[in-house]
């Protein structure tokens, strides 16, 4: 592994040939082998799978990351579940807290008391992160998109660059605009169903190796059925 001396790491198991690069801080997490995480950024209380990639500036915070998914610089995660093979680009923020603009302030003093006016003994209300973020597998989000806690993105869908989602997303549907809604699907529903029977993402390493290049192929009939041998 590599750990630059100037990063933070505390209760936290780091793989073997995993890299910390400078000035992160890590707190209560588990990285798996060849995990990378960039300057500035933080990981707290998460595991991250084995070649997961967090760029720099970064937070990855009460969250699952499954293997090969990476997030470009600035990605801000919150009480997530992300699948295997994910592409999370730069801006992203997902699982975000809301403010509660029912009360007469929508001013955090209500929850946070860095402003000195919540109670000593007031415990702040748990609700802003009882809804979890489910991401499946391959799903590819653009640039400064936001995804709201409480959402689930099916495998294989594609969000937009800066859109809002705050309703589920299906299985392989092409999500844009705020807030976001369904602009076409990637595939046929004939197609969606033998990928999703297929599980790719589930195989070892050696096999997708061995398939790389029909991975590097446009979808077809034929390379599904080469696929599935």
């Amino acid at each position: 592994m590599e750990i630059d001396k100037s990063s933070s790491v505390k209760n936290t198991e780091v793989g073997d040939d995993s890299k910390i690069y400078r000035y992160a801080a890590l707190t209560g997490s588990r990285l798996g082998r060849k995990t990378v995480v960039g300057d500035w950024s933080r990981v707290t209380n998460s595991d991250l799978a084995d070649y997961v990639r967090v760029d720099r500036a970064s937070l990855i915070y009460h969250s699952t990351v499954s293997r090969y998914t990476y997030f470009g610089q600035n990605a801000m995660v919150f009480h997530a579940q992300i699948g295997q093979f994910c592409s999370i680009s730069w801006g992203v923020t997902i699982g975000p807290s809301e403010h509660d603009y029912t009360k007469l302030s929508s001013h955090d003093f209500t929850y946070n008391n860095q402003s000195e006016l919540r109670p000593r003994n007031d415990d702040p209300s748990s609700e802003r992160f009882l809804l979890p973020v489910v991401i499946g597998h391959d799903v590819w989000i653009g640039a400064n998109a936001t995804i709201l806690r409480g959402v689930s993105v099916g495998n294989g869908a594609v969000i937009g660059a800066n859109a809002l989602v705050s309703k589920d997303v299906p299985p392989y549907a092409i999500v844009v605009g705020s807030p976001a809604k369904v602009l076409k699907y990637r595939f046929s529903p004939e197609w969606i169903k033998q990928i999703t029977e297929m599980e790719w993402w589930n195989w070892p390493a050696e096999k997708i190796r061995a398939k790389f290049e029909l991975f590097n192929q446009k979808l077809s009939d034929e390379t599904l059925d080469e696929f599935k041998k």
